[in-house]
């Protein structure tokens, strides 16, 4: 079943590392929790959300937190 969507709202998750913004997202979009730390340079996810009788069109970007790497996402902003 196709679900018609209303709209899309993209969202970009920023933050220190080791804070847990993986972690938040994927139990958010996926609904599951993986305690395994596993550096981020950028992810992205999608998924429909519903809310308040609209569909959107959700897309999430992760964007590395640890300092060594936080130089490249200026890039990812830009891009």
């Amino acid at each position: 079943m196709v679900v018609a969507v209303d709209k899309t709202v993209r969202c970009t998750v920023v933050g220190d590392g080791l804070v847990g913004k993986t972690g938040l997202i994927q139990k958010f979009i996926r609904g599951d929790f993986i305690p395994e730390y596993v550096a981020t340079l950028k992810d992205e996810y999608t998924t429909k959300l519903r809310a308040s009788g609209d569909v959107y069109d959700l897309h999430v970007t992760d964007l590395a937190g640890e300092v060594k790497i936080i130089s490249l996402n200026i890039y990812f902003f830009l891009w």
